[in-house]
């Protein structure tokens, strides 16, 4: 249904169709002037359907999955003291999921998450500058996660972890109202740490320590330092997810527009393996922020100016293999032939014995499969063989850039106008695969992050109607990184929104209290930049990173308050 897929096989969806239904349920009551309780409960069913078709109409399939979530909180807050409260909260989360391809069972996923917590909060002592205060917690989590492959009545991955925490969060107001001076109108410190003990990965103890600087009461300075530590999902820790396809190089390097590394391998037959690595590490970060945020109010005017700058730092971040250029998967060969530093060592092995490829078979929790269905290739005659698809921890990724925000407010008589614009510019996104291997910056390339995108908005409200108008903006970036690379066109669209709330306007009781809202997202239908099609992994025409095929989307809304 789309101008730049109908160059796909049919049938192909670009997104699945869905069925969605939920209900939720909140309640909280007051038990004593100081004791309230509270819970929540939340189930939602989602049934999808996806067609999809390989290799010019060769091998055409129907996945159907049933997703159901079940969520569940309670929670008990005790005001101990005039200024101190005291604060018990539990959860239970669950997801399964059931798929099947052409009406067989394919898989089953189940997943359950415990937490209870508890927490103390409250002021400490007068400071010159204001109250000091103190929140002290503990944490408790129990993380199950099973899938089973039932095609082949095989437990893909049964996993648990259990987590216990300790945190705390100390505010320090050095100076306030009382003694502030010019230059200095506020200064505060906030300070945090936790200690986390989690039962596959060992314990961490991770600080954060936040700067509020304020030289002038319109004018706000910020900073801010912490670090993190991320084990790996449940659902890749330990995963049985290998998988490995074979592959005539002529018929790919024709397709994806590939340069040969050597002759020797222009016409050959390789081996793809992808999945998780056995041995899985926690990822670590570190974080430094910085930003202002200013506003003024004259008169009837207000505005408003915000930006963070922020650069994180990440150790053993788990991803696939980064390939210089950006390029595919499939051109790691190629690169590796004529550098063999492009990788880590044993990313593409080239020339393998039979017992080398026959450990690749025996590591297999799939059946080999062809790229292309009717080619039939013997896997021993592969010339290479090739684990750039392996998630594995990186060496090194690293994320900088700035978020900024602007808006003005005009209050009249006949209404409030507005108008804004926020975005975000992206300078880095670096991955480094170790520590030997080229830094591969991944910005403004296909399927990663653009550098700039931008989001602009007009406002207007008055007794109970308000009506907006969105324009966003995608910059333009390139395939990859190589010299003569195609460009991929900038993307702008439109957005409104219309709402109405009748409040206490009216008299009668079936339209009080009940707002009506109209949204259109991509008002003019704008089709997404057309980019090269990827047929193996079912991109057809558009980057799923940046960009939807949905198009214009219209949603209708009526909330009722009783």
């Amino acid at each position: 249904d789309r101008v730049f897929s109908q160059g796909a096989a049919l049938p192909n969806d670009l997104s699945p169709s869905q069925r969605r239904h939920s209900v939720l349920a909140s309640a909280s009551h007051d038990l004593t002037r100081n004791l309230e309780i509270a819970g929540d409960l939340a189930f939602s069913s989602r049934e999808t359907e996806q067609s999809g078709t390989i290799s010019g109409g060769g091998l055409s399939f129907l996945t159907e999955a049933k997703t159901d979530t079940l969520n569940a909180s309670a929670a008990l807050s005790w005001r101990v003291a005039d200024f101190w409260y005291v604060d018990a909260s539990g959860s239970y989360s669950r997801v399964d999921l059931a798929r099947s391809i052409d009406g067989t069972e394919a898989d089953t996923i189940d997943s359950e998450i415990y937490t209870a917590d508890l927490r103390a909060s409250g002021d400490l002592f007068s400071l010159p500058g204001g109250t000091a205060k103190l929140a002290l917690g503990g944490h408790v989590r129990r993380e199950d996660f099973l899938n089973v492959n039932e095609a082949i009545d095989r437990v893909a991955n049964d996993a648990d972890r259990d987590v216990y925490a300790l945190y705390g969060e100390a505010f320090i107001p050095i100076i306030g109202p009382d003694n502030a001076f010019p230059g200095m109108r506020r200064f505060e410190i906030n300070v945090s740490g936790r200690y986390s003990d989690f039962s596959d990965f060992g314990d961490t103890a991770n600080p954060k320590v936040g700067v509020l600087w304020a030289p002038m009461g319109d004018l706000r300075v910020r900073g801010s330092y912490s670090t993190s530590f991320n084990p790996p999902p449940l659902g890749r820790s330990g995963a049985a997810d290998r998988g490995a396809s074979i592959y005539p190089t002529a018929l790919f390097n024709a397709l994806f527009g590939l340069t040969p590394g050597d002759p020797s391998i222009a016409d050959v037959t390789g081996l793809l393996v992808s999945g998780t690595a056995d041995d899985l590490q926690a990822e670590r970060s570190r974080t430094f922020t910085g930003g202002f945020e200013y506003d003024k109010e004259w008169g009837d005017h207000r505005v408003s100016f915000k930006a963070t700058y922020f650069d994180i730092r990440f150790e053993d971040r788990i991803s696939i293999t980064p390939i210089p250029g950006n390029r595919l998967a499939f051109d790691a060969p190629n690169i590796a032939f004529n550098d063999p530093q492009a990788f880590p060592a044993g990313t593409v092995v080239f020339d393998p014995t039979a017992d080398q490829i026959q450990d690749v078979l025996d590591s297999l929790d799939f059946p080999l499969s062809p790229a292309f269905p009717g080619t039939e290739l013997d896997p021993f005659d592969a010339a290479f063989v090739n684990f750039a698809l392996i998630r594995r921890n990186l060496s090194l990724s690293v994320v900088r850039g700035l978020d900024f925000e602007m808006n003005y407010t005009l209050a009249r008589d006949n209404g409030v106008y507005s108008a804004g614009v926020d975005g975000t510019y992206l300078n880095d996104f670096q991955q480094q695969a170790a520590p030997v291997t080229p830094i591969v910056e991944q910005v403004n390339t296909q399927f990663n992050p653009v550098d700039l995108k931008l989001r602009g908005r007009v406002g207007y409200a008055n007794d109970g109607f308000s009506a907006n108008v969105f324009v966003n903006y995608t910059n333009s970036y390139r395939v990859d990184n190589l010299p003569g690379a195609a460009d991929i066109d900038s993307w702008t669209t439109v957005d409104i929104n219309l709402a109405y709330d009748t409040g206490e306007r009216f008299a009668s009781g079936a339209i009080k209290n009940t707002q009506v809202r109209l949204s259109v997202l991509n008002l003019f239908n704008e089709n997404p930049p057309s980019t090269p099609s990827v047929p193996s992994l079912s991109i057809f025409g558009f980057d799923v990173a940046n960009a939807s095929p949905l198009n214009r989307f219209v949603s209708f809304e009526v909330t009722k308050r009783f």
